[in-house]
């Protein structure tokens, strides 16, 4: 008997340490809520922060439109980097939606960590319009809806040969 190493659940109990979790999930999906509701002591990283922090303001929308996303992507990597080389837990916070950007993410990690997904579900486009219009007002943050479109069609689900020990479906 194979034992699955997928399980369904809202809440996450105390996990082994080092751990790297890669959240995956569409924009608007609830990614960072689950982070603040979950692990709110945990080291973050996310890449929408670095988009804003590189472009040296909080309006999401300015910051994408004029970052170099090259530089936003170095600094990704070496931040990604700088946490592994620690051996510190980690939380990524990006959509992580194809297999090859999770197995990229997850290789700068060594094998002393426990690697989790945490997949968030795939919501009804009346949410993401609600969703989208509230971050639009409230945070300056707005996702064309066929941007949402395409995401949600090339979502990939996570699964355990692309390295993890656990997956988790919120």
């Amino acid at each position: 008997i194979v034992k699955s190493k997928i399980i369904c659940t809202f809440v996450i109990m105390k996990t082994k340490s080092p751990f790297v979790m890669l959240l995956s999930g569409i924009p608007m999906s609830g990614k960072s809520t689950w982070i603040r509701e979950n692990y709110p002591d945990t080291l973050t990283i996310s890449r929408d922060e670095l988009v804003m922090e590189v472009a040296g303001t909080r309006d999401y929308n300015l910051a994408f439109k004029t970052v170099d996303q090259k530089i936003v992507d170095k600094l990704l990597v070496k931040r990604i980097t700088e946490a592994a080389t620690k051996k510190v837990d980690v939380i990524i916070d990006m959509t992580n939606l194809s297999r090859k950007v999770r197995v990229k993410n997850l290789s700068y990690f060594s094998d002393d960590y426990y690697k989790v997904a945490v997949v968030l579900p795939i919501l009804d486009s009346a949410e993401y319009k609600r969703r989208n219009d509230f971050r639009s007002v409230n945070e300056n943050k707005f996702i064309p809806p066929f941007v949402i479109t395409n995401m949600m069609n090339s979502f990939v689900l996570p699964i355990e040969d692309e390295g993890f020990d656990k997956i988790i479906l919120v």
